[in-house]
């Protein structure tokens, strides 16, 4: 059996392939082309979908609701609620600022520090707000999470 691997040609990245941006690689990526303001445009996203996925945590725990018999009806019990449906305008907004923010900032850096952000706003959320669990090793996971990113950012620069 023998494996063959597709790639795009040689440097074609690097020369910008149509709709790709080119850059050399003695650019400072990290700090020359990507302000600091470009970052924080993240921080947003990340509490839009924190956001989102509390108050679903949230709405799904409520007791005061009518348990629904089976999916359908579990399914239209969400979709009417307000709260619910304000958490999924939350996402949607989120995934279309996300659009934004990947034309300022490269993906490999982008998306880690969304994802690490979104966790450790999700893990504080979760405890404060719902009284969920946090422990050391959560908290020790948060920091190596962002110990992983700043490595990552690092990299580029």
């Amino acid at each position: 059996m023998k494996f063959v691997f597709v790639t795009a040609p040689t440097g074609a990245f690097k020369s910008g392939w149509p709709g790709c941006p080119p850059h050399s690689s003695t650019t400072n990526l990290a700090y020359d082309r990507y302000p600091v303001k470009n970052y924080l445009l993240i921080l947003p996203i990340a509490i839009l979908v924190t956001y989102s996925q509390i108050v679903v945590k949230w709405r799904s725990l409520t007791a005061d609701q009518p348990a629904p018999s089976g999916f359908p009806e579990h399914l239209v019990h969400f979709v009417t609620d307000p709260v619910v449906l304000s958490a999924y305008l939350a996402a949607l907004f989120a995934s279309f600022a996300w659009l934004f923010v990947i034309t300022k900032l490269p993906l490999t850096v982008a998306f880690p520090v969304y994802i690490g952000l979104t966790f450790a706003m999700v893990i504080f959320g979760g405890w404060f707000f719902l009284s969920e669990t946090l422990s050391t090793t959560r908290v020790l996971a948060v920091f190596l999470i962002f110990g992983g990113i700043v490595l990552g950012v690092a990299s580029d620069a």
